[in-house]
């Protein structure tokens, strides 16, 4: 009996230890499954680094994108501008061409502008005549551009096809060609060149003649309507007087006129010559910017 029960008591605590080791083997397998689901998975950790990295390719690729657009804009505007020429010989070589007409083309071979300015102009043209007017400006400019037009004009020159010879010779005359008469001619301008002078409803004319040429300075007589770069006519007439004795002025086929007005409301200056049935013309709003451009005509 004794013997029996010993061997029920070790049966019975062998089945309670094995019940423990059970127990203790599934506690443990459970904390390994759970703590197995809060760890990242391999596969989903990849997926999330090539997503990423994609995103920031993508972001790169954009970035790479909008630099090359704005490098690429900034070469098209830094080729846009050295296409520009900027030397006066390269400047007016591009005007000539750019005009399309049947009058043959007179243009200055030099225009002055102030230092550190660009020659630029707006053409026009068709089959019976031209016009270009210069310009400077602060940067170098295209021909006909906004840029150009948005400039200081400093002279205009023309040529115009009149038909006839007769028509052109008339034009010339319109404009306030005479011939004066040497001993009307009282008025001593220095150079060898002696003027006549006229006088009538506030106006004080100076007019001579050179060669083909008829000058004409016209200035008001109370000297409060004068302007202030040309105050006293007779002094830009002295003036104009001695320029023309050191160069010359293209030779007209006819006749040839230069008008140069010092009143403060209208002050300015042109020149216009025949030249077979054609007539040329130079306008700007100073008389000796007028004098050189003819000058500079004179081919």
């Amino acid at each position: 009996m004794t013997k029996t029960k010993c061997m029920v008591t070790i049966l019975v605590s062998s089945a309670l230890i094995l019940a423990a080791g059970c127990g203790k083997g599934s506690a443990s397998s459970q904390s390994e499954s759970s703590q197995g689901d809060s760890s990242v998975n391999p596969e989903q950790s990849s997926a999330a680094v090539i997503s990423g990295g994609s995103s920031e390719s993508a972001s790169a690729a954009s970035s790479e994108s909008a630099g090359s657009a704005v490098s690429a804009e900034a070469e098209s505007s830094s080729a846009q501008s050295s296409a520009i020429p900027t030397a006066q010989k390269d400047v007016l070589s591009s005007i000539k061409k750019s005009l399309n007409t049947g009058v043959p083309v007179i243009l200055p071979e030099s225009v002055s502008v102030q230092s550190g300015k660009y020659l630029t102009a707006s053409v026009s043209s068709g089959k019976t005549g031209y016009g270009v007017k210069f310009y400077q400006t602060d940067k170098p400019a295209g021909i006909n551009s906004e840029s150009a037009a948005s400039g200081t004009l400093i002279v205009e020159v023309t040529g115009t096809d009149m038909v006839s010879a007769e028509k052109a010779n008339q034009s010339i005359l319109d404009s306030g060609y005479i011939k004066e008469e040497e001993n009307a001619c009282t008025i001593d301008l220095g150079s060898s060149i002696k003027a006549a002078g006229e006088a009538g409803l506030g106006h004080q004319r100076i007019i001579w003649n050179e060669g083909r040429w008829c000058i004409c300075v016209d200035s008001p007589t109370d000297t409060a309507m004068a302007g202030q770069q040309y105050p006293d006519g007779k002094v830009l007439a002295i003036s104009t007087a001695a320029y023309l004795d050191r160069y010359m002025l293209p030779a007209p086929q006819k006749i040839g006129i230069i008008s140069m007005s010092t009143w403060k409301s209208s002050g300015s200056a042109s020149a216009e010559w025949q030249n077979g049935k054609n007539v040329y013309s130079i306008g700007s709003s100073d008389p000796m910017t007028v004098l050189e451009t003819a000058v500079a005509m004179n081919q």
